[in-house]
């Protein structure tokens, strides 16, 4: 049963971590991925040379032992069935584990359970299937009125199927696969999983995407932002679900509230959309993106229609759907796909309905980032539940915000000038007069943009306009010009002149009509002022 497994976890997990060595912890702090390098496994599938390829490039950049590479015979489907599961992944995989001794086994009356495990990581190469379908449930055996047989009732929360990465995460519990979730022990912790003393649990990552190209990419792009870290801008799309479906779906918005508050404190430039539509058809974000999140769409749109956008290298992506990674190797279905396909190096999803408390927390999980955690360990620590829907696209062992890295070799002065700046003055009136003399003296638009930013966080309205027009001023680009032009649209609409914003927009809209973003004009006209529906067909 599940519950045995979760019995096993706790045990397994008591064997090896005493009160004295969970106070030693408590306060440990991150540490450098290398020092994952020997407790990370690679999986790959044997059946494709593309797969090996990218687990060999992948092993030799993070200097992973090539004794830690696994070749599975297994189908290159996205979606296999639990017992093709057990048979070609989970088996062989604990086979590989008992043959290299890398780890020690406890035969407990529940099944086996891992005591010390030298792999924390398991990092699955494209061409391994993504997701377990249900099992379908057996007939009840009672019949209707009619004499028609009676079809088992699927409830949702009590379902074998899950994703591949998030059943793999408790490998070493061989109990018969059981229906429902798990709690995972580590969701709100704070430590190295290498320090937590969870043996018998594994973080599950995977490189995959819509084509071997951009899975590679999401390695290599994850080692050139290390380097100089993460800098740019943040973009949030928040929901308003609570409006039209209830206080429940309060939460996704709370996240992303959250997200923009860690943001505002650290120096991170973030826009904001707080209306229930999603951000507008081609809504020009600009090439210094690093961080999205949003919800609540089936599939991708907004920004992300735009075939020419791109994030900038490193960037961090998500949107909240039941479905978002359905698919993660179609360039034009769901979230995850798209995103990195987008230039993300790095997205979060779910291959079925998760329900929104057990899908990965998004406010933890980007702390744990901002804290210098691996994205593995950040979004693990984020997410309540294993053998369950959420899977991890990108290198899991990717750091962007690593909390020792040095300010010197920093490319971009706008950003690095904003953040060192809110750290040193945050809550002293001279920051924003610093931030200016800087603005100008970089002559920077970027870095008059994100005081603009600050300003409209904080609903100064009018010192945003005046940052955002100054900023419009600097820009030479018109795809910049038109996000400062709509930004300030948006102070107007937030401070209910409905009528003043759709004068505004109405006017752009043939200044931009001949660029991408300008859909967003039309696209924001019709959300503010919707046209009237069709007339129906003439009757026949």
């Amino acid at each position: 049963m599940k519950q045995s497994k979760l019995m096993a976890l706790r045990r397994a997990a008591t064997v090896l971590v005493s009160l004295r060595l969970l106070s030693q912890i408590a306060l440990a702090a991150p540490i450098a991925n290398s020092e994952y390098a020997g407790s990370t496994l690679v999986v790959f599938n044997a059946s494709s040379v593309e797969s090996r390829e990218l687990a060999e490039f992948y092993a030799e950049i993070r200097g992973i032992p090539a004794g830690h590479l696994v070749p599975l015979t297994c189908s290159m489907e996205e979606t296999i069935n639990r017992e093709e599961y057990d048979k070609t992944i989970a088996i062989p995989l604990r086979q590989f584990m008992d043959a290299n001794d890398l780890w020690e086994i406890e035969e407990l009356a529940e099944g086996r359970a891992a005591t010390d495990c030298k792999i924390h990581i398991i990092a699955l190469m494209r061409g391994v299937p993504v997701r377990i379908a249900a099992t379908p449930l057996p007939p009840t055996g009672e019949v209707d009125a009619s004499g028609k047989p009676v079809p088992p009732v699927k409830d949702k929360r009590q379902t074998d199927e899950a994703s591949v990465d998030s059943e793999l995460a408790l490998l070493s519990l061989d109990a018969a696969p059981t229906r429902a979730m798990g709690r995972n022990p580590y969701f709100r912790q704070q430590v190295p999983k290498r320090l937590a003393g969870l043996a018998p649990l594994m973080l599950v990552g995977r490189i995959d995407g819509p084509s071997w190209e951009i899975a590679r990419r999401l390695i290599e792009d994850a080692v050139a932002a290390e380097k100089s870290g993460l800098w740019g801008n943040a973009y949030l799309d928040l929901s308003r679900m609570d409006v039209t479906k209830g206080d429940g779906y309060k939460i996704g918005d709370d996240w992303l509230r959250n997200i923009a508050t860690a943001y505002h404190n650290l120096g991170i430039p973030t826009y904001i959309d707080n209306h229930p539509e999603r951000l507008p058809t081609n809504f020009p974000l600009g090439k210094d993106t690093i961080l999205y999140f949003g919800w609540y769409a089936q599939s991708v749109e907004g920004p992300f229609a735009n075939p020419d956008f791109k994030f900038k290298t490193g960037a961090v992506a998500c949107h909240i759907h039941s479905y978002s990674a359905t698919t993660i190797r179609k360039l034009g279905q769901w979230w995850v796909g798209p995103l990195v396909a987008h230039g993300a190096a790095a997205a979060l999803g779910n291959v079925y309905e998760p329900f929104l408390t057990y899908t990965t927390h998004l406010d933890l999980f980007n702390a744990r980032l901002l804290e210098g955690y691996t994205f593995a360990e950040a979004a693990w620590m984020a997410t309540p539940a294993v053998s369950w829907m959420t899977i991890m696209v990108g290198d899991p062992l990717y750091q962007p915000f690593f909390p020792t890295r040095s300010y010197e070799n920093v490319p971009d002065p706008d950003f690095k000038s904003l953040r060192l700046g809110v750290k040193r003055w945050r809550d002293e009136p001279e920051l924003y007069d610093k931030l200016a003399f800087a603005a100008e003296k970089l002559k920077s638009a970027k870095l008059h943009e994100a005081i603009g930013l600050r300003y409209r966080y904080e609903l100064k309205f009018d010192l945003a306009a005046e940052s955002f027009a100054r900023a419009r001023q600097m820009f030479t680009e018109r795809g910049d010009q038109l996000r400062m032009d709509l930004y300030a649209i948006e102070l107007q609409r937030s401070q209910d002149q409905k009528d003043e914003a759709l004068g505004a927009l109405n006017k752009l809209l043939p200044a931009y009509e001949d660029l991408p973003g300008g859909k967003a004009i039309q696209a924001l006209i019709n959300q503010m002022d919707p046209p009237p529906p069709p007339p129906p067909p003439p009757a026949r």
